[in-house]
């Protein structure tokens, strides 16, 4: 039994001896196992396991910060794309700035904790470009004319989520038009950044060309 002694008191030193090196050698994987220890404790007995519901949703503490912070980085763009938009429209950067991160955030935490779902909400990117460049430079509304109707498509959408009106319309657009509303925003989107960039201009008989490749600001 003596024999034996020493060899039980060695291994937790050798344990922790290993895992200091790879803390120091794998940073990354050091986070992520702090981080996964942190969240056992969020079980299925704790208030915060109790209220979001993870283990019914077979989900981990550790995991869901994974998914805020990769959804962070996903959106993080908005917040400086959305005030160029904006200011283009004639509505200080600041001031566009501050309502879209006060939007965002309020935004998600009411989804968070009041609808309990995990689905991050921010401004829609392809709204605010027809804000800007469709209906005020377009159309060559003012700002705050484009916010009224902004304002009372705001309160017609609310009062479409109240009734079953909105289940209504979801189930009437056809799969394939979702997909191309979406495919077609994401293109009009692009079409603004190439324009932004230089690498598209304008041009009289094909309407869009290929802009100078040689120029310094690309």
């Amino acid at each position: 039994m003596a024999k034996h002694a020493p060899q039980v008191l060695l291994r937790p030193q050798v344990y922790f001896n290993v895992t200091s090196v790879a803390s120091h050698q794998h940073p990354r994987a050091a986070t992520a196992w702090h981080i996964g220890q942190a969240g056992a404790s969020f079980d299925r007995g704790s208030d915060m396991g109790r209220f979001f519901g993870l283990s019914d949703s077979g989900t981990t503490f550790g995991r869901e910060i994974f998914a805020g912070i990769s959804t962070f980085l996903t959106m993080a763009f908005i917040v400086a794309v959305n005030p160029m938009f904006l200011q283009d429209a004639g509505i200080p950067f600041e001031a566009g700035f501050v309502a879209t991160v006060l939007a965002t955030a309020l935004g998600t935490a009411i989804m968070g904790l009041w609808a309990r779902w995990p689905v991050a909400v921010a401004p829609g990117m392809g709204l605010n470009a027809y804000f800007a460049y469709g209906l005020v430079l377009g159309q060559q509304f003012s700002w705050q004319q484009a916010l009224t109707a902004v304002f009372i498509a705001s309160v017609l959408f609310l009062l479409f989520s109240l009734s079953r009106l909105r289940s209504w319309l979801i189930g009437a657009i056809p799969a394939a038009l979702r997909a191309g509303i979406t495919a077609g925003i994401g293109l009009f989107l692009a079409m603004i950044g190439l324009q932004a960039m230089g690498l598209v201009v304008d041009d009289l008989d094909t309407l869009l060309k290929l802009g100078d490749v040689a120029s310094p600001q690309l």
